[in-house]
């Protein structure tokens, strides 16, 4: 079951074949869309943060609130 569809082979060769298409440039990203994507990423992550942020204050404000009465 070496070629089984379902199994993940031979993972050392599936780098090494992986990294030769980088270094031919088949799959690279060229330097400028990378800095975009990462950017991307960054500014994701941060409004996910504040999305998280705004939920834990509320809480807090919401059982502060229903506290006092």
């Amino acid at each position: 079951m070496d070629d089984a569809p379902v199994g993940c082979g031979d993972r050392a060769r599936r780098r090494a074949l992986i990294s030769t298409r980088m270094r031919n440039g088949a799959l690279a990203l060229s330097r400028i869309d990378d800095v975009d994507r990462r950017k991307r990423i960054r500014r994701t992550a941060l409004v996910c943060a504040l999305i998280a942020l705004a939920f834990y204050f509320a809480f807090i404000l919401m059982s502060l609130v229903r506290g006092l009465k």
